[in-house]
């Protein structure tokens, strides 16, 4: 991907289907992502303890977990979520496997005869002596950011965008368990 000014930015499409004398080569605009926007955390910026799952600076699907130790574990997509269209999300920590996960799936069917984007995931180890603190509180579209007015904390990397049936499930999914989850009712199998 090439970047332009102005914001312009030239990625390559399949030149099958293009008209006589198209190169393949598509100019969009894209605007400048001035932090990262988190889905749902329970993260500290300022202690880097706890998780977040966001979207990074680039559009890209992110989950992150600090011990406080200053040490960061990410996982992340390698390609950015289309703008203005609807996914089924997820991130996963598994304690049992040591294991940050991501995983996206475009199912906005009113676009169904745009390019495919087929579903991705992304995995990453943890070390042996990797503790995830649960600490702070549960925040969706948002970080802690230390001290707010003196009652609340105050956020950080706040999501521009919407979110649609946030699930919290205790154990670790595979993507077919959850996309039983993205439907109007929780099966039984995941109610505590």
């Amino acid at each position: 991907t090439l970047v332009l000014k102005n914001g312009e930015k030239i990625h390559p499409y399949p030149s099958a289907g293009l008209p006589k004398g198209m190169d393949g080569l598509g100019i969009e605009n894209i605007e400048t992502r001035v932090d990262e926007q988190t889905l749902v955390s329970r993260f500290d910026k300022k202690k880097q303890t706890g998780w977040s799952f966001y979207m990074d600076r680039e559009g890209r699907l992110s989950f992150k977990a600090g011990s406080g130790s200053g040490h960061i574990r990410k996982v992340a997509l390698t390609a950015p979520l289309i703008k203005e269209r609807w996914f089924l999300v997820s991130a996963t920590y598994d304690a049992r496997k040591r294991t940050l996960a991501v995983y996206a799936e475009h199912v906005d069917s009113y676009f169904a005869k745009e390019p495919a984007w087929l579903p991705k995931s992304g995995t990453v180890s943890l070390p042996a002596d990797f503790v995830l603190p649960q600490v702070g509180p549960l925040r969706f579209g948002a970080v802690t950011d230390g001290a707010g007015n003196g009652v609340l904390l105050k956020p950080a990397q706040v999501l521009n965008g919407k979110l649609d049936s946030v699930r919290l499930i205790r154990e670790a999914l595979q993507p077919s368990e959850i996309q039983q989850l993205s439907g109007p009712t929780v099966p039984k199998k995941f109610m505590a």
